[in-house]
């Protein structure tokens, strides 16, 4: 897809928001079936994404765009393998998300809580991206609070 960056690039640039900042929520976007993207570079694309453990994923298949050199590529990916391949990495997404929030239990954070009472809850995000419920307090709302994760 003429990325400028390798993938080792990535993994390093990964790697250092890690040793800066502790406990970084690390959001990466993937398209699947990308023209000529095969069973396999999906698995070393998958493999490769559990190994760096970001966040969360934001996935999407490639669209097809008129005018573009991708759309007269041979090798289009069929919609039920490009279909197949968002599940498993919105599942891969899923098992990270837990894992990451997992990792985050038991620390204090500071949170912004912005909505107003759903069913006797209230909902707001730390710093690091963390969704935090609690019982509805009208004075929090539009406030940052310290909360334990």
């Amino acid at each position: 897809m003429k990325r400028r960056y390798s993938r080792e690039l990535f993994r390093e640039r990964v790697e250092m928001i890690r040793n800066h900042i502790p406990y970084p929520f690390i959001g990466v976007d993937v398209i699947v079936g990308f023209p000529g993207e095969s069973e396999s570079d999906f698995d070393d694309t998958y493999t490769f994404l559990e190994q760096i453990s970001p966040s969360f994923l934001h996935v999407f298949p490639y669209s097809k765009r008129n005018n573009t050199p991708a759309a007269q590529f041979e090798n289009q990916v069929k919609e039920s393998d490009k279909s197949n391949r968002v599940k498993k990495l919105n599942t891969l997404s899923d098992n990270l998300y837990n894992k990451f929030v997992d990792q985050n239990r038991g620390r204090s954070e500071a949170v912004l809580f912005e909505s107003t009472a759903k069913g006797g809850k209230m909902y707001g995000y730390s710093r690091n991206y963390i969704k935090v419920e609690q019982p509805y307090i009208k004075d929090l709302i539009g406030k940052i609070v310290e909360v334990v994760i």
